[in-house]
């Protein structure tokens, strides 16, 4: 059993190399490269720490549920939500290569629902402390004031 494993992650790994070339001859960005391919590092090495022996041809929904699962559960939504948008476009260059043609799993999964993360707005008694960092008449103090009070009188615009 441990040797198809081995074999398997070396499939795995074998194809995100190629992956990787393909994004290298796209011209992507760099970020979006390491993006990517850490989403199908971590995909691999979730197939082995499952101990899955698992081909492209033969992963299904339910895998791909299971490994956003695992990643919401270890981090959060919008993790998951991230990984979940890289192996979509991951699955989608395996079934255009005919590494997969038995169709894309992912067609039959759905993102996560990532929940709005709200962020606190600062009290009358922070943003007047904050203010008072900006004490003086130089340049630098009475600049940073000004950007504090712009932010300060606009904040209630966007509600």
């Amino acid at each position: 059993m441990e040797m198809t494993i081995t074999t398997t992650s070396a499939v795995w790994d074998m194809l995100a190399e190629k992956w990787r070339k393909t994004i290298k001859a796209k011209a992507l960005s760099a970020n979006t490269e390491r993006s990517y391919l850490y989403t199908a590092q971590r995909w691999s090495a979730w197939l082995a720490e499952q101990d899955l022996a698992l081909e492209p041809e033969d992963i299904g929904a339910h895998h791909i549920d299971d490994f956003i699962a695992d990643i919401i559960v270890a981090t959060s939504a919008a993790n998951g939500a991230h990984h979940y948008r890289n192996l979509h476009v991951y699955f989608g260059w395996l079934v255009k290569r005919k590494e997969i043609t038995t169709g894309n799993p992912m067609a039959e999964t759905e993102p996560p629902s990532v929940p709005e993360k709200l962020i606190p707005v600062l009290t009358d008694e922070e943003h007047v402390s904050l203010l008072a960092t900006c004490a003086g008449r130089t340049f630098l103090a009475v600049r940073d004031a000004a950007i504090l009070l712009l932010f300060i009188d606009t904040r209630s615009a966007g509600l």
